[in-house]
């Protein structure tokens, strides 16, 4: 110390020892070094503080783009989920508790999801009772009243209340809200209806002990998957609101996990300019005042921030304001340091300089501190730098003209496996992006990085893969952009990409779901074809012999008895057929086919074919067609005949008294095409106006006692609303209730000059006689029975054949003119038989005889080979029809024989003796032939099952089991037939070990119904 203050001394003697012109230049000296030293201090410090600043705007920046990029993941999820539904004509509770359930537990940063649907006045008592009937028998649409309390929702047009929600455990008191109640939710669901967009609310506090903020998303959801591109369209389509409920501070804590190891305090504000709704559209006013909601706060920020950075960010509709303030106490940290030391070291060097004259030691000394202390802080920008990029999420690496690697961040090459003595200077397209992801190779001309270095195109894709130097493709999405340096060349590029392994997993877990989707839509068709086509088979054979025994001579009361058991067959069929049209709809399975027909000639036989109904009840069936509507037109006939029976039928049924009119007027008319108006109006009971919005959804009735009273499915006007929609018609009804209704249709349709009517029902007709011999091909002895009384009623002569193999033979052997083929048969079925009689004949007809009435299995008897279908049960009607075409007839003027009837009953608990009767009195002496052959077809399959069961061909024994069942209900044994059907199902499903456990119980059952019908042939031979 005291060798310093020496010197220091020692320079102050010196100094005034000068001469004055020297000390006048020394002094200028000194002057000249200090505005020098303060210049370059201030210029230091401008350094200092701009990078300072750009640290904290890329800090600042890295937190705002993952804080964007979840808020545009959340909404992505949210479009899968509204996606969910446009594929989906209805989702159901269980429908969305899957899928929400897998997003709720893979983001834990969603409060809650709810389905909002708009449910009018009308339908709100209906919505609730059904809500009810889930299982939640609180449910009711409320809203709150200023006190927070629940109460009943007030009377609007309209509601949307949280139908469905979830998590429900902690959401099951919001079930039922009313979001509409809400004057905040309704403005921002009005703007998302109309404009199609999600629609954010402003933020609110939570009503949990956490002190989070919320906010809610709007998503609207249309029945439509085409664009919609007015506001009217948006209307009149809308369906309702997907309703996600976002905690904003878990939201920025999952999407910015490094935010604690920052600098700042971070807050968000909502400066969205009000929106005023009136009748001119949707006005904006300035911003309301918002609260400030701090989302990272850790510092005492008493004193102004040292660094402040605000952004906007544009969501759902909304704008927020975030802002970044620095209030670090580190004071390694904040800005000036540096320059301090360097005015300091300057402060030094003007007195060296000014020691300067006394020796040059001095000033060489403090030059060497200064350029050790500038190489120090080019240090320190450096590493700043790099940390920069290395604690960056996104992989970043840079190219030069040639398309090798110049530098590689952390994150690249942790991505890529690669170290960066492997990536650098190394061609980046034949190190990392060699190959497309279905492993062909990607040459370097087409790659977009390659363009973006070479054409100065910058390029993004989400499509490719990079691939890991273990040989696995990593999928990523990457933005290519290229480098310019002063004179505006290129000289590289800059690629930023990131791994979407996850994103990818999550758009296949959303196909998958839509596969699933489908998939049970064709399982559901699939049952349903099923299960017609086990009811048709015994309908077969109860309304063949309902429509044999309506032939022969019967009094009034027999005649009333079998005329209840047609009208009845026939309603069963035609619900059947209606469950089956609504599931081929559903599914997208039924198509439009479009012909050429005539309108006038439809509605002329669709008065013929229900003014035998009509009449019966005094009702007068009219039509009115003006000279001026057109008549030829291509379109399909069968659906719109379908649409206006279906109302027809309706207006009989619901009508007493009066008159039906079916009205076809034309709208409008272009060069090839008009719009037709059909109109079927009724002086019936009518329909309440409350009920027209839903009447035409599925499994719906005007009123409960209508079903009881009038019969029906609901399906009837579904359908017609299905296949209307499938037209890209309009339907709907005019009613007053007890003076009657209008229901009318509005269809478009191109012209045609064809006169030709596509015909697909069959008007009433006389009895006909037929010649000729017929080859009929059952292997159900029953069904056997019921058709060859039906043919032979009609004048041929009938040859048995037991299956397809059988048939081959006595074709060989016979001289037939017709041949009628079972589908489904052992041995060998109807099409395999069918085929091969066609290598011999082309021309014999073949008609087919199936339970399957599909469109698919309609073309698969076509392709093998048969001429035409005819469905069981077999109309006699529609039968004789069809002879028409294939054999010479004419006219039977003949009576029926009458039937005698056994009073001798057989009582059994297993047996349906009354049954037994029934086919006695219909089928005369070929009755004696039922029970014998029964039983000997029923000996011989119980002799085969142990050694099948022994072997396992579980096809045979599902084939036994429905032949086993088919046959014991046709002869009354309901109880064996059950148990049939089951051992059918064990077979169908692989279950042999079930099946052969049931096997004694089958053989015991089947002994017992043995015996009872040999008792009872018995019987009815000691009474002959």
């Amino acid at each position: 110390m005291a060798v310093r203050q020496e010197q220091i001394h020692l320079q102050k003697h010196f100094f005034f020892n000068l001469s004055r012109n020297d000390q006048l230049s020394l002094a200028f000296l000194i002057a000249v070094c200090l505005a020098i030293t303060g210049f370059t201090t201030y210029r230091i410090y401008q350094s200092e503080l701009h990078t300072y600043r750009q640290k904290m705007e890329k800090q600042a920046s890295l937190y705002e783009a993952q804080f964007k990029q979840a808020f545009n993941n959340h909404l992505e999820r949210l479009d899968g989920l509204r996606n969910f539904y446009l594929t989906s004509s209805y989702v159901d509770r269980y429908d969305f508790q899957i899928y929400t359930r897998t997003l709720l537990n893979n983001h834990t940063d969603i409060e809650s999801i709810s389905w909002a649907p708009r449910i009018s006045n009308i339908e709100r008592a209906i919505h609730e009772q059904q809500t009810r009937d889930d299982g939640f028998s609180q449910y009711m649409i409320y809203q709150r009243d200023k006190y927070g309390n629940r109460i009943v929702a007030d009377p609007h047009s309209e509601y949307f209340p949280a139908a469905y929600i979830e998590p429900m455990q902690k959401n099951d008191i919001r079930l039922g809200f009313n979001y509409a109640s809400n004057a905040e939710y309704l403005q921002a669901m009005s703007r998302a209806r109309d404009s199609g967009l999600p629609v954010a609310s402003k933020f609110y506090p939570g009503e949990n002990e956490t002190h989070q903020y919320l906010f809610t998303v709007f998503t609207p959801v249309y029945n439509s998957i085409a664009p919609l591109n007015t506001i009217e369209l948006r209307r009149q389509r809308f369906r309702g609101f997907i309703v996600a409920e976002f905690p904003l501070n878990q939201i920025f804590t999952l999407a910015v996990p490094q935010q604690k190891e920052s600098n700042f305090d971070i807050s968000v504000s909502d400066i969205t300019p009000a929106i005023i709704i009136d009748n001119n559209g949707y006005k904006q006013s300035p911003p309301q005042n918002s609260p400030k909601i701090y989302l990272w706060h850790s510092f005492d920020n008493s004193a102004p921030a040292l660094f402040s950075y605000t952004s906007q960010l544009d969501f759902a509709g909304r704008t927020w304001q975030l802002q970044f303030d620095d209030y670090s106490t580190n004071l390694s940290e904040r800005p000036g340091i540096q320059s301090a030391i360097f005015f300091t070291a300057g402060t030094l060097f003007t007195l060296l300089i000014a020691a300067y004259v006394i020796g040059s030691s001095h000033r060489r000394i403090l030059i060497e501190n200064l350029v050790e202390k500038r190489t120090a802080e080019l240090k320190t920008t450096k590493d700043e730098l790099e940390q920069i990029l290395s604690n960056t999420v996104e992989g970043i690496y840079g190219v030069d003209i040639r398309g090798r690697t110049i530098f590689a961040n952390q994150a690249a090459l942790e991505m890529t496996g690669f170290t960066e003595e492997e990536m650098i200077n190394n061609p980046q397209h034949a190190l990392i992006h060699h190959h497309y992801p279905d492993g062909s190779t990607y040459p370097p001309e087409e790659c977009k990085i390659y363009q973006a270095y070479t054409k100065g195109i910058t390029t993004s894709s989400d499509k490719e893969v990079f691939w890991h130097k273990n040989g696995y493709s990593i999928p990523v999405e990457y933005t290519s952009t290229p480098i310019y340096d002063e004179q505006n060349n290129i000289t590289g590029a800059v690629i930023i990409f990131r791994n979407i392994t996850e994103r990818k997993k999550y758009e296949a877990e959303i196909i998958e779901a839509r596969h699933r989707a489908e998939e049970a839509s064709r399982s559901k068709s699939e049952f349903l074809a099923t299960m017609s086509h086990e009811i048709r088979t015994p309908m077969n054979g109860l309304l063949g012999m309902a429509q044999l025994l309506s032939g022969t001579k019967l009094d009034q009361t027999q005649q009333e008895y079998v005329d209840a058991m047609l009208q009845s067959g026939e309603v069963l069929l035609l619900q059947i057929n209606d469950v089956l049209d609504f599931s081929r709809i559903e599914s997208g399975r039924l198509q439009l086919e479009p012909h050429a027909f005539d309108l006038y000639t439809l509605c002329i036989q669709l008065i013929q074919l229900m003014s035998n109904r009509a009449e019966s009840k005094g009702i007068l069936l009219q039509l009115d067609y003006p000279d001026n509507t057109p008549r030829h037109f291509i379109g399909d006939s069968m659906r719109i005949r379908q649409i206006m029976l279906n109302l027809v039928n309706n207006a009989i049924k619901f009508t007493e008294e009066g008159h039906i009119n079916i009205s076809v007027k034309c709208l409008s008319r272009q060069i090839d095409s008009a719009k037709l108006s059909i109109e079927i109006k009724d002086t019936g009971i009518g329909i309440p106006a409350d009920q027209f919005e839903h009447i035409f959804n599925p499994f719906t009735q005007a009123d409960a006692s209508t079903t009881r009273r009038y019969g029906g499915s609901g399906l009837g006007l579904a359908i017609c609303k299905r296949l209307a929609d499938l037209m890209h018609a309009q339907i709907g009804v005019n009613s007053t209730v007890n003076k009657g209704s209008n229901f009318w249709l509005h269809v478009e349709l191109p012209l045609s000059e064809s006169t030709e009517l596509f015909n697909s029902f069959i008007a009433p007709e006389e009895k006909l006689i037929f010649s000729g011999n017929a080859l009929l091909v059952e292997d159900n002895y029953v069904n056997a029975i019921v058709a060859k009384n039906m043919l032979s009623n009609l004048g041929l002569t009938i040859t048995l054949a037991e299956n397809g193999k059988i048939a081959i033979e006595k074709y060989k052997q016979g001289n037939f003119d017709l041949i009628f083929m079972d589908c489904q048969m052992p041995v060998m079925d109807g099409y395999s038989a069918t085929e091969i009689i066609r290598k011999y004949d082309k021309n014999i007809p073949v008609l087919a005889i199936t339970a399957n009435i599909l469109p698919e299995d309609i073309n698969r008897c076509i392709q093998s080979g048969m001429n035409a279908c005819l469905h069981k049960p077999i109309e006699q009607n529609r039968l004789q029809h069809e002879l028409k075409h294939w054999l010479p007839f004419k006219q039977d003027h003949t009576s029926s024989a009458e039937i005698t009837t056994s009073t001798d009953v057989l009582q059994a608990l297993s047996l349906d003796t009354a049954h037994l009767e029934r086919l006695k009195n219909m089928m005369d002496n070929l009755f004696m032939e039922l029970i014998p052959a029964y039983i000997e077809g029923s000996d011989k399959i119980l002799d085969e099952l142990p050694e099948l069961i022994r072997t396992g061909d579980t096809s045979t024994l599902e084939r036994h089991a429905h032949s086993l069942k088919s046959s014991s209900r046709n002869v009354g044994a309901n109880s064996l037939a059950t148990l049939a059907e089951k051992m059918e199902k064990m077979a169908h499903s692989q279950n042999l070990k079930a099946y052969e456990d049931t096997y004694p119980q089958l053989q015991e059952d089947y002994q017992q119904i043995r015996e009872q019908l040999l008792r009872y042939q018995a019987n009815i031979n000691n009474i002959k």
